[in-house]
């Protein structure tokens, strides 16, 4: 679940699925801190609100002055989050600053400077009135992240000493932060990932609406190419019908002899020119050998290669006459 299904929930922008299998998860794993998070936020959420109303009730008047259109949306961290935070920072549960973020959602056109200019605007109506903390300040509209990202986050204390998280983003922000990648490609307007986008579409709402349809009734993706994510967050393209094997092949044999080495197949055997370091003078031969396997010379049947190939074809031969006399 952790290694798998999450990562991939995050990847399609199945969000509300990926926080119910992150608490599953944490559920299981860790029953005892699960329960405490739990009940704290049970416990705290008549605070939450009361927070939220005394919050935007001085900033109405100054926003509707200015004719600033926006939602106000209430986000509480999932246990799982809070649990992760709690370790990394070291705090309990009372110092998670942001254990629930009140988000302004800014409904204007998607022109980005309009966007980039209101997004400071409300910035500079919430922070007139509360005292905000710089550190804590994430600019994600000058600097959108990797996935497309944007968002204004910044930390502000009230009156009553109570520290809350601030977030600042237009619609279109929030599509994009809320529907992944999807949504990112949408608004740029690439016919191909448009196809893509109206695929993911229909998987999530197959995903999250399980009582309308039946398992084998999930749309067939429109491309002939799988695109897996790395760990890292890397995206390699493969051809439709890839293996796990030919995903390992694409990462850790290519990746190390683009930086090591120069070499290249033919007809089953491995050319290969050193480009000197600490592996000068190693063959790759496990590598040589899961190519092999991948059938990388166009499907030809070869013999494996490696310095142990008249052994293995030995072994070969002795298996075929055994099986022919019996």
């Amino acid at each position: 679940t952790l290694m798998l299904y999450i990562p991939l929930a995050h990847q399609l922008g199945l969000y509300n699925i990926k926080s119910e299998l992150e608490d599953i998860y944490f559920r299981f794993s860790d029953p005892s801190e699960y329960r405490h998070i739990t009940n704290k936020l049970k416990a705290t959420e008549k605070d939450r609100i009361k927070l939220t109303e005394e919050f935007i009730r001085p900033l109405e008047n100054k926003l509707s002055a200015a004719g600033i259109r926006y939602k106000l949306k209430i986000r509480t961290k999932t246990a799982y989050s809070i649990y992760k935070k709690m370790q990394k920072q070291k705090v309990p549960f009372e110092g998670v600053y942001d254990v629930f973020a009140i988000r302004f959602i800014i409904d204007c056109d998607t022109d980005l400077k309009t966007e980039k200019d209101l997004c400071w605007k409300v910035y500079s109506y919430v922070t007139e009135e509360y005292e905000p903390d710089t550190k804590r300040l994430r600019d994600w509209i000058s600097n959108p992240k990797p996935n497309g990202y944007e968002s204004l986050h910044i930390t502000v204390r009230n009156k009553d000493n109570a520290y809350i998280e601030v977030q600042i983003r237009t619609r279109r922000m929030d599509d994009v932060a809320e529907n992944g990648h999807a949504a990112h490609w949408s608004y740029k307007g690439i016919r191909h990932e448009e196809t893509m986008d109206k695929w993911l579409t229909s998987v999530r709402y197959a995903l999250e609406h399980p009582s309308e349809g039946q398992s084998d009734d999930l749309p067939q993706p429109p491309s002939k190419e799988i695109f897996v994510f790395t760990p890292s967050g890397e995206l390699r393209i493969l051809p439709a019908g890839a293996t796990v094997l030919d995903f390992a092949f694409n990462i850790h044999f290519l990746h190390r002899r683009k930086g090591q080495r120069q070499g290249r197949f033919h007809q089953g055997k491995a050319q290969d020119r050193r480009c000197g370091g600490d592996n000068e003078g190693q063959e790759p031969e496990a590598f040589i050998r899961l190519a092999w396997h991948c059938g990388i010379d166009q499907g030809k049947e070869q013999d494996p290669p490696g310095p142990r190939r008249d052994g293995v074809q030995e072994g070969f031969r002795g298996q075929g006459t055994a099986e022919q006399k019996a």
